[in-house]
């Protein structure tokens, strides 16, 4: 009876939305808005953080932020299920991704990375998590932040930490290149698409394994700036293969996803040395 007394009172004492002054009626609308964003995440984090407590709920995919930087996360089928912790898979989007819709960069990744993988017959159902974050609009990949997210995955997700892999297409093939050369001792192995970077970086990814791709017909990338990136990293000596398709142009996901000997590759590889340093610590 008091609480309903008390919201009468508030009322009254409110004044109308026309006698609220422009500005504070903005500064209302950003509060409102930036508190429904912000409980839409959180509602998103608690859906995700039941499935793994309880993992058979059937949900698989969910949609995050952190630090301001919204991501999908992608559970594989049998997670939580068989007592395994999964291997994980980052992809970073191209350009055309940046501040678009949530839905669209769903859309944009079972298109470009999760349907020409399921070509391969061994993952019709892919087993790993998939992370795959969003660039915010007029922005590039940032390692630090995308190194949040990463974190912030790996506090509530059960991944093989010795099997963290990064990816990604175009902008995100630049982002491979920058966030594994700033974080080095993370990833087990990288395989950047249609991207490149900056040949001063190579030395410090002597010690990831790295498999890039990229088409010779590129009208968007020069194909030559995968090749400078993989022939600085051949001097410097680390283990470097790249496939260039001659007939080609930027659009590669469907072929270099869709081979089953990259994914071969790919999972063969895991880093100890990380593992260790982590172990060490804590």
């Amino acid at each position: 009876m008091n609480s309903f007394i008390c919201s009468i009172k508030a009322r009254r004492m409110s004044p109308p939305l026309s006698m609220i002054h422009p500005f504070n009626s903005i500064l209302l609308f950003v509060f409102l808005f930036a508190s429904f964003s912000l409980n839409a995440c959180a509602t998103d984090r608690a859906a995700a953080l039941n499935a793994v407590a309880d993992p058979s709920g059937g949900q698989r995919v969910f949609a995050h932020e952190y630090n301001r930087m919204r991501y999908w996360i992608f559970f594989p089928k049998n997670y939580g299920l068989d007592g395994e912790k999964p291997p994980l898979i980052m992809f970073l989007h191209g350009a055309s991704q940046r501040g678009a819709s949530m839905a669209s960069l769903k859309q944009y990744v079972t298109q470009h990375f999760l349907t020409p993988l399921r070509q391969v017959d061994d993952l019709q159902e892919p087993p790993f998590i998939l992370v795959a974050p969003q660039c915010p609009k007029k922005q590039y990949w940032n390692p630090d932040r995308l190194h949040g997210v990463l974190q912030d995955v790996l506090s509530y997700a059960a991944a093989d930490r010795k099997r963290l892999y990064l990816t990604g297409f175009s902008m995100g093939g630049f982002g491979t290149w920058n966030f594994a050369a700033a974080y080095p001792k993370l990833f087990a192995a990288i395989v950047p698409v249609s991207g490149g970077g900056k040949s001063t970086t190579v030395k410090n990814l002597v010690n990831v394994p790295v498999w890039a791709f990229h088409g010779k017909k590129d009208r968007i990338v020069s194909s030559s700036r995968c090749t400078a990136m993989v022939k600085s990293l051949e001097r410097a000596g680390g283990d470097v293969k790249m496939t260039l398709f001659p007939q080609k142009g930027h659009l590669v996901c469907q072929d270099a996803y869709g081979k089953p000997e990259l994914w071969e590759w790919l999972f063969s590889h895991e880093n100890h040395i990380g593992m260790m340093e982590n172990a060490a610590a804590e």
